[in-house]
């Protein structure tokens, strides 16, 4: 695990990133600080994760498993994200989203005190739920699922769902998982 120098944030974004993530859209948007770290679950073919100008985010090797293999071994490296972060974010290495997309997740997540939500996602997006899908004119609403693709999750709430991320073939038994909270 690499740990540059960097500011401790109350929110942590972690990626699952191979090669053609596009997890540096992240860090795109205003000049307003960013609320969350960045930590890179990478599975790519190179020994890093390419650096992000002007960016710090630390990362570990965790392999090419699926998704939530590959998290399951990100967070047994790392037990302590679940304690030092109040929300923990586990999107997709596909999905495109701002610094400020992200910051207005986890305030959203903070104000309404929410166990599980998730960014909307653009129709463009892959998804599963069409009532996940961006809305006009909401800023916030209350869904009955949770895509695997952009979930945001209290830390305390994702530790206890570490056991189902062990799974073999557990792609979707983690959006069951999510969506009963």
């Amino acid at each position: 695990m690499t740990e540059p120098g960097r500011i401790k944030r109350k929110n942590l974004i972690v990626v699952r990133a191979g090669d053609s993530s596009l997890h540096a859209t992240f860090f795109k948007g205003s000049e307003v600080p960013r609320s969350w770290d960045l930590h890179v679950s990478y599975f790519g073919s190179a020994k890093a994760p390419p650096a992000i100008e002007g960016e710090d985010f630390t990362w570990s090797a965790d392999g090419g498993k699926s998704k939530f293999c590959g998290l399951f071994t990100c967070f047994e490296k790392a037990p302590s994200f679940f304690k030092d972060y109040e929300y923990i974010a586990i999107p997709d290495d596909d999905l495109v989203g701002t610094k400020d997309d992200w910051n207005t997740a986890f305030a959203l997540a903070r104000e309404y005190k929410m166990a599980a939500c998730q960014l909307s996602l653009n129709t463009r997006s892959f998804y599963s739920h069409n009532i996940t899908l961006q809305r006009k004119g909401l800023r916030l609403r209350w869904v009955t699922v949770i895509e695997p693709i952009a979930p945001v999750i209290r830390a305390d709430i994702l530790q206890r769902l570490m056991p189902i991320f062990a799974l073999p073939n557990n792609m979707w038994a983690i959006d069951d998982a999510i969506s009963d909270l």
